[in-house]
C-alpha cells in the first residue's frame, strides 16, 4: 500500500531506496532530474539538483553519507557551528558534483539568509525555510517531500532537526498541490513519520494538521496511503487535539473513521 510496500500500521514508512532495494515501483512518479531543454526558475532548478542528488543516496560527502537533507548540511558544516560559510557551501556544491555558478550558488545563500531569519545563518533549517518561501514549483516540493520521507524514519536516535521549520513547509506544499494526488501521498507518508514520536504530537496539532488531512481525505477518497495515513494520524493526535479546543487554542480540528 504504501512506498514501502506496507502499511502505516506496521510503523515508519521507508522508501525502497532507504532500505537498498535498488527497484523502486514508484519510479514512474519521480520527476526528472532537469534537463537542458527544462526552464526553472534559478532558485527551483538550484534545489532540484540538490534534492535529486540526496534521493540518489550514492553521495559522500568527506567521508560521510549524504542520504538526507540533513546529513548534507551536517556534512558541509565541516566546523559544526551551525552556520555555514560561502566557502564551505561552494566547495561541498563541486565536491559534489553539483553543476552551479558561482553567481547560482550566491543566489542560493542569499535566499537562505533572506528566508533564514536566524542572524543570516546558512544552515538546514535556512534552506528548509527558503524551500517554504518558494513553493511555486511542484518537482522541487515533490522531491524534498521524498528525501524527507526517509530522513524522519525511527531509529532510536532521532536527528535533531528543526521540526518547527519542517512541519510548516510539509502543509504548505499540500496546500498548494492539494490536487497531486502523489505528493499529497508523500506528504501523509512524512507526518505520518513525524506522529509516531508523541512529542511531535502537539506541534502537529498546533500547526493545524488534523484540519489539513480532514481536507485531504475529502479530496483523495480513492488514495489508500492518503486515507490510512491521515486517518491513523488524526486519531494519534486526538487527545492533543481535544486538549487545545478545550483550552481555546482549537485551530486544529480532527475527523473520525479508520484506525491507527
Amino acid at each position: 500500500m504504501s512506498a514501502a510496500g506496507s502499511s502505516p500500521r506496521d510503523g515508519a514508512l521507508v522508501t525502497p531506496a532507504a532500505r537498498g532495494r535498488p527497484d523502486d515501483p514508484f519510479a514512474s512518479l519521480h520527476p526528472a532530474p532537469p534537463t537542458a531543454g527544462t526552464v526553472l526558475p534559478v532558485y527551483d532548478a538550484i534545489c532540484a539538483q540538490i534534492l535529486h542528488a540526496v534521493r540518489s543516496r550514492r553521495r559522500r560527502l568527506y567521508g560521510r553519507p549524504v542520504d538526507s537533507l540533513f546529513s548534507l548540511f551536517q556534512a558541509i558544516d565541516e566546523h559544526s557551528d551551525g552556520d555555514i560559510s560561502d566557502l564551505e557551501f561552494a566547495t561541498a556544491m563541486r565536491r559534489l558534483e553539483i553543476n552551479v555558478s558561482e553567481a547560482q550558488t550566491r543566489h542560493l545563500l542569499r535566499e537562505m539568509r533572506r528566508a533564514g531569519g536566524d542572524g543570516g545563518r546558512v544552515s538546514y533549517a535556512a534552506f528548509m525555510r527558503s524551500m517554504q518561501a518558494h513553493p511555486r514549483h511542484f518537482e522541487v516540493q515533490y522531491r524534498a517531500l521524498f528525501a524527507l520521507i526517509n530522513l524522519l524514519v525511527p531509529d532510536g536516535s532521532p536527528p535533531r532537526l528543526a521540526y518547527e521549520e519542517l512541519v510548516p513547509f510539509v502543509l504548505a506544499a499540500m496546500e498548494t498541490f492539494a490536487a497531486h494526488e502523489a505528493l499529497v501521498n508523500r506528504g501523509c507518508l512524512v507526518l505520518h513519520n513525524l506522529a509516531l514520536s508523541e512529542p511531535n504530537h502537539a506541534l502537529l496539532a498546533r500547526a493545524g494538521v488534523p484540519r489539513l488531512l480532514a481536507r485531504m481525505l475529502a479530496l483523495h477518497p480513492k488514495e489508500p496511503v492518503v486515507q490510512e495515513s491521515a486517518t491513523g494520524i488524526i486519531r494519534r493526535l486526538a487527545h492533543v487535539t481535544e486538549a487545545l479546543q478545550r483550552g481555546g487554542g482549537g485551530a486544529a480540528v480532527g475527523v473520525g473513521g479508520g484506525s491507527a
